[in-house]
């Protein structure tokens, strides 16, 4: 059985500086998972995967503790920052 990878994730679009925050579950850490809110998918086509970049949050033993660090990862950067392009309006499931 393969080892499955949960947690938390920030996608940077490296030319405009606007973040995106999710969570995923994978067996492969290095998928090349960015996201996948209509928003962000519309703004990778747009700027293409290149102009991209993914960093791991904090990673979580069962996807549903990801989940839920998700939706404080967003409120932290909203505080922070606000420049996100997912503001409250949890990713599809």
């Amino acid at each position: 059985m393969s080892k499955k990878f949960n947690f938390v994730y920030k996608t940077t679009n490296l030319l405009t500086g606007k973040e995106y925050i999710g969570s995923h579950s994978t067996n492969k850490k290095e998928d090349g998972y960015l996201g996948s809110g209509r928003h962000l998918l519309k703004v990778i086509k747009k700027y293409g995967r290149k102009n991209f970049k993914r960093e791991i949050l904090e990673e979580c033993k069962i996807i549903e503790e990801a989940r839920k660090l998700e939706e404080k990862y967003i409120i932290i950067f909203q505080i922070l920052i606000s420049k996100l392009y997912l503001m409250l309006d949890i990713g599809y499931r």
